[in-house]
């Protein structure tokens, strides 16, 4: 991240929003995660095929959104081309469709690729995907952004183009260095603010924790010491 934002980010250029509360936990509603499936486990005179850092080319590649998101409360009856951004709907899938592609969770946390009717928050950009599998998309309200072309491209090309040369060279600790700057750099923008913290310390600071932060558990060690576990950053601001 650091190596991004000083040699390769311009904020005049690409403001990025830091969401609130309200704004992130939608936003996460909508993060459900990649789909691994196996349709074939046995195969004689197969091929395999591995995508060459598919995530880095996702960022590099396609626009992304831009400044302060517009809540929109109802949607409903604008077309998918009007708009970019996050966006709940209700969704049809097709009757016929043999491999779902919209996700949803459960109220367990489970991740299904459902059949049917259902409700869920997706990137307009995937609605509109779907559109052309015959999914029916009935949008109700959500976030909209500007769309700008990646933020990411420069960087993703340097880095990767170092890659190769470590590569060629015979160089695989600085291959493999470099394949790791492009693939974390994607989830550093998607980290959870909120994350659970374990302190140990003396009585004051264990007072002062166990009066402001959420505590998760908190227990004596000896005369002097005592552990704490809580969640960091709970207190962003809800709007």
């Amino acid at each position: 991240m650091k190596i991004f934002r000083s040699r390769h980010y311009n904020n005049k250029e690409f403001p990025i929003h830091i969401p609130n509360r309200n704004e992130d936990e939608f936003f996460r509603s909508g993060y459900y995660g990649e789909h691994a499936d196996m349709y074939k486990p046995y195969g004689k005179s197969i091929y395999y095929y591995d995508v060459n850092s598919l995530y880095p080319f996702v960022m590099k590649t396609y626009p992304m959104s831009c400044g302060t998101p517009v809540w929109n409360g109802n949607i409903r009856g604008i077309d998918l081309s009007e708009i970019f951004g996050i966006v709940q709907a209700y969704i049809i899938t097709p009757k016929n469709i043999d491999k779902p592609f919209l996700p949803i969770r459960d109220k367990n946390g489970t991740l299904l690729f459902p059949k049917g009717k259902f409700v869920g928050v997706y990137l307009s950009e995937e609605l509109i995907y779907v559109q052309k599998l015959r999914y029916k998309i009935f949008m109700l309200k959500g976030y909209t952004f500007e769309k700008k072309p990646s933020l990411f491209k420069n960087f993703i090309s340097k880095v990767y183009e170092s890659r190769l040369k470590s590569k060629k060279s015979g160089d695989d600790a600085m291959s493999y260095g470099y394949k790791i700057l492009i693939n974390s750099l994607y989830g550093r923008f998607g980290i959870n603010p909120e994350s659970t913290i374990t302190e140990i310390c003396k009585r004051k600071r264990y007072d002062e924790l166990t009066q402001r932060e959420q505590i998760i558990m908190g227990d004596k060690l000896s005369d002097d010491y005592y552990i704490v576990s809580y969640i960091g950053n709970a207190g962003y601001i809800r709007f």
